[in-house]
This record gives structure tokens, C-alpha cells and sequence, in this order.
């Protein structure tokens, strides 16, 4: 129960946060993102929210009933968080420090070569991680040489989307699950690496 609650309290801290859309990454839109997976065989979605998000709030998946043509999403979605939502009992906050396996998960996941679509709830975390794995201060050497063979792209609107301005929920037409493309939530595909989050430097 408090496993529970304490995923609710992260997911509703993170959908407060304000939206900030990429704009220095190579972006394509949902449906684009859905057309290149149907097409090119070694495209994947990296989903790079926190397991909350994925578990609560969903993410893409096959789903027949919504999209009888689905199937090829099977396997393309690769769950692996950049940034896990944290509470610090010394101030009663939530913090965001990033997943230190993550460089490390994202170059064994994938064939050399692959094309990856960096998704996250908005377009900004899928974004800043991208420059985050090709900094050789953050990726190991040989990890980093697997990386730069990866096209890699960011899913612009992300996983839900804007916030609609007079009710703050993000139900306007734009996002992977918002536009009708197919998803699921619970836990399937869920994240099964090892914890490991890099702490923020403390002033």
C-alpha cells in the first residue's frame, strides 16, 4: 500500500510540473513515430519516463482492440528511465536524480545501427537525455561507440501531450495516448534493471 501511494504521490508532483517541448532535438509526431515503426523493423520507442508513469499512466503498446493492426508494436517498446522520482526525508521533497545505468541499459538494448524514438511524457526529458548519452563524461567509452551508431530521434508532444489551459489536464489532442494511438498501463515491459540513480550535487 505505501509502494502504491508513494507512485501516486510522484505521478501527481510530475504532472504539475510545467510542459516544455524540445526544440533541439530531431523531433517526429506521434503518428510519424507510429508510421516508422510500422515500416523500418529496427525502430524502437525508448520510453525514458519513471516506472509511476509507466504503470499508472500507461505507454504504447499492442492493443488489438484499438488498433486491429498493431501487433507490430510487440517488442519495440523498451522501457528504461532516465530520471526516477526520489523522496528525501531530510527536506520532504521530491527530486529527480538520473538512472546512472542508463547510457549503459540504452547500449545493450539495442542492435547496432538501430533507429530510437526517445519518449517521455512531454518531449523534454526524451529530449535533454539524448545529449545527456552522447557526453563522454556520462557514457563509458565503449558504450558511447555503440551509441553514435543509433539514429536517434525525439518524440515530440510526447506520451500525453500539453495541458489544456482552463482545466490543467492534458486532454488536448496531441501526445501518443491522446491522439488514439494504442496503449496499455499496468506493468507489462516494465522496467527490470538495476536501481541506481546519480544524486544531484548538494550547494
Amino acid at each position: 500500500m505505501k509502494k502504491l501511494l508513494g507512485m501516486t504521490v510522484a505521478i501527481v508532483v510530475l504532472m504539475t510540473g510545467s510542459l516544455a517541448m524540445a526544440a533541439d532535438c530531431d523531433g517526429v509526431l506521434p503518428e510519424e513515430a507510429y508510421q516508422m515503426l510500422m515500416e523500418n523493423p529496427n525502430a524502437y520507442i525508448v520510453d525514458v519516463r519513471s516506472p509511476a508513469e509507466y504503470y499508472w499512466i500507461g505507454h504504447p503498446e499492442t492493443n488489438l482492440a484499438d488498433d486491429p493492426d498493431s501487433e507490430f508494436l510487440e517488442g519495440r517498446v523498451v522501457h528504461i528511465p532516465y530520471k526516477f522520482w526520489i523522496f528525501d526525508p531530510a527536506t520532504g521533497d521530491y527530486y529527480m536524480p538520473i538512472n546512472k545505468f542508463f547510457a549503459r541499459d540504452v547500449a545493450a538494448a539495442f542492435p547496432e545501427g538501430a533507429t530510437l524514438i526517445f519518449m517521455c511524457r512531454s518531449g523534454q526529458r526524451s529530449c535533454d537525455c539524448q545529449f545527456w548519452l552522447l557526453d563522454p563524461v556520462n557514457t563509458r567509452p565503449k558504450d558511447l561507440e555503440k551509441i553514435k551508431t543509433f539514429t536517434m530521434y525525439n518524440l515530440d508532444e510526447g506520451f500525453e501531450g500539453g495541458r489544456d489551459a482552463e482545466t490543467g489536464h492534458r486532454t488536448l489532442d496531441a501526445g501518443w495516448k491522446n491522439l488514439g494511438l494504442p496503449y496499455k498501463d499496468k506493468d507489462n515491459g516494465i522496467w527490470t534493471g538495476t536501481q541506481g540513480a546519480r544524486r544531484p550535487r548538494r550547494r
